[in-house]
């Protein structure tokens, strides 16, 4: 009986054996450790983090909205100055009670 012959194919090099792995995206995901949450952060389900700065950026973003709109009123009717005071004596207690409203029940 005869041999059989052997594949034609040449053989694999070792360094080409890397070749045949994929990357998978889920693999990676699964594969990565647990995330922990910090331990001296209070998480509360459906309520964003009140903070001073975000106050802050409540009452100067009103009172610039409302002297905005003063502005132009005033100078549709020919006096921006005027306009702008009227819309700064407005945004003041505005822009206090957006904030009451946004973090009263703090």
């Amino acid at each position: 009986m005869r041999p059989t012959p052997r594949s034609t194919a040449p053989p694999r090099k070792p360094a080409e054996r890397h070749k045949l792995v994929t990357y998978s995206g889920a693999l990676a995901y699964y594969a990565r450790p647990p995330t922990t949450l910090d331990e001296d952060a209070t998480h509360t389900a459906g309520k964003p983090a009140a903070s001073g700065a975000t106050a802050g950026i409540y009452l100067l973003a009103a009172l610039a909205l409302f002297v905005g709109i003063g502005l132009g009123v005033g100078w549709l009717v020919g006096a921006p100055a005027v306009g702008g005071a009227i819309g700064a004596a407005l945004g003041i207690p505005s822009s206090f009670y957006l904030v009451y409203r946004r973090f009263r029940d703090i």
